[in-house]
């Protein structure tokens, strides 16, 4: 009598315990990774966060770099194209004091 009612005790316990599981089990282990994910989500946006503040800074210095390159070039191509257009207005200017030398007689004897 003794050994059935261990075993009645058993499967009566087992039976329980399993609603028990079957009713409790889901809810427990949906708030568990439901708490799991949103710290992992947490964690993965913020280090997004992170990750996007530092590239933005970088892309920012970047652009500044190039905006100051962009500067100094445009500096050098305007001092230089000044420079060939003096260059060229005096080269014209000799080129035609040589042809107005070639064309009078009085000249052409100092020319040779």
């Amino acid at each position: 009598m003794l050994t059935t009612e261990i075993i009645l005790s058993f499967i009566v316990g087992a039976i329980v315990g399993g609603i028990v599981i079957f009713i409790f089990l889901p809810g427990f282990l949906k708030s568990i990774f439901r708490d799991t994910a949103k710290s992992t989500l947490s964690e993965v946006t913020q280090e997004v966060s992170n990750k996007q503040g530092e590239h933005e800074a970088d892309i920012t210095k970047q652009l500044k770099e190039i905006e100051k390159s962009i500067n100094a070039a445009n500096t050098v191509w305007t001092t230089n194209t000044t420079s060939i257009t003096k260059e060229v207005k005096d080269l014209s200017k000799s080129h035609i004091q040589w042809a107005e030398a070639l064309s009078n007689p009085g000249e052409q004897g100092a020319l040779a």
